[in-house]
C-alpha cells in the first residue's frame, strides 16, 4: 500500500506543478527520482528506468508542450 500511496502523490505533484503553466514554447520539467528505489525508480547504464519513469513518460506523451527529463538522485535518510 505504501507503494501505490507514493505514486499517487507523485503523479499529484506532478499535475499541479504543470497547472499554472500555459505558453507556446514547450515547458520544460525535470521529475527528480530515487536512483535505489527498483523496480520503481532506479538508474541504469546513467539512464532512469523503472515502473515511475514508464508511467510518467507515457502521460507525458499524450500532454503536448512539455519537455521532460528525469534525474535520479540518492535517498538519503
Amino acid at each position: 500500500m505504501k507503494t501505490i500511496d507514493y505514486l499517487a502523490g507523485v503523479i499529484v505533484t506532478v499535475f499541479i506543478g504543470l497547472l499554472p503553466f500555459s505558453s507556446s514554447a514547450a515547458q520544460k520539467v525535470v521529475i527528480f527520482g530515487d536512483d535505489g528505489y527498483a523496480p520503481f525508480s532506479y538508474l541504469e547504464d546513467n539512464q532512469p528506468k523503472g515502473i515511475y519513469v514508464n508511467i510518467l513518460n507515457h502521460v507525458f506523451t499524450k500532454l503536448d508542450g512539455y519537455d521532460v527529463t528525469f534525474q535520479m538522485l540518492p535517498w538519503k535518510r
